[in-house]
């Protein structure tokens, strides 16, 4: 049940994401990216699958799907340049690993996201991986941008307090008050 569970969540996000993103040509059908950080322990659960490979293997069936899948392993941590852009749906799972992706790779994400050229489903713990906190905090300065009269926000400066410890991930036995 488990193992069809998060698939099954994915095909049913995959097209609102989807009609966000329009530079694929039709014929090619949608271009899904599962990206998973790989742990050892999940081959045991998924019958000698990592995770990321049990979503792209279901997604590979239904149809208008075009499914490859990656890792933090891979080259450039599996989000180069030319990978992305023959992307239009990040499928990104994290749990443990979510400070071991480089910053340019997560930066890469961001910005293809916010230019439109790519939708990005965060499964699991995926919440704390540098992309979608990020992308949080793009939207939140969103937010607080359009509440500043339009003729001070040019002299309006940014500054993030990601050096905070709550950002690098807390150590699993740190007290959290």
């Amino acid at each position: 049940m488990k193992a069809l569970m998060i698939p099954a969540l994915a095909v049913l996000a995959l097209p609102l994401c989807a009609a966000e993103v329009t530079h694929a040509p039709p014929t090619q059908g949608i271009r899904v990216l599962v990206w998973d950080e790989q742990q050892p322990e999940q081959k045991k659960a998924y019958g000698g699958r990592f995770l990321g490979e049990t979503i792209a293997a279901q997604l590979m069936t239904r149809p208008g799907l075009n499914v490859t899948s990656t890792s933090l392993s891979a080259p450039d941590q599996g989000l180069d340049e030319p990978t992305l852009a023959a992307t239009d749906v990040l499928v990104y799972w994290s749990h443990q690993k979510n400070t071991q992706l480089a910053d340019p790779q997560a930066e890469r994400v961001v910005s293809r996201v916010k230019s439109g050229q790519l939708a990005l489903i965060a499964l699991h713990s995926a919440h704390w991986a540098k992309p979608f906190v990020r992308l949080m905090q793009e939207r939140a300065k969103e937010d607080a941008m359009a509440q500043v009269p339009p003729a001070e926000r040019a002299a309006v400066q940014w500054e993030y307090a990601n050096e905070n410890p709550i950002y690098k991930g807390v150590e699993r036995n740190a007290p959290l008050t």
